[in-house]
């Protein structure tokens, strides 16, 4: 099973995701509001993986450089977001029955995941 924590601002927006996730079968371990108090303690040399449903990611690109900037080594958002995730994960389901790889995008200088 794929652990995730949540982060967002707005307690609504992390309760849904919660919801959509458990029928994915992903288990939100915490829920935070802040990106500093969701990473603090992380060790910098563990991948941080960020997601946003906005339009192109744009937030989680900037958690991602934001991460990278506070010497977080391998930082990175998820390739094409929830909505990618998803559609992987239905189409891993009705294919294998497992869980859907995560693809993410890497920096400049790393090799594919």
């Amino acid at each position: 099973m794929i652990r995730v924590m949540l982060v967002d601002d707005h307690a609504l927006v992390r309760m849904g995701f919660r919801m959509l996730l458990a029928d994915a079968q992903v288990e939100v371990v915490a829920e935070l509001d802040r990106l500093e108090h969701a990473v603090q303690g992380w060790p910098k040399h563990r991948a941080v993986v960020t997601m946003c449903a906005c339009p192109q990611d744009a937030a989680a690109i900037d958690a991602a450089r934001r991460l990278i900037a506070q010497g977080y080594l391998d930082a990175r958002p998820l390739k094409g977001g929830y909505d990618a995730w998803m559609r992987e994960a239905a189409l891993a389901g009705s294919a294998t029955g497992s869980a859907p790889a995560i693809q993410v995008q890497r920096r400049a200088g790393q090799g594919s995941a």
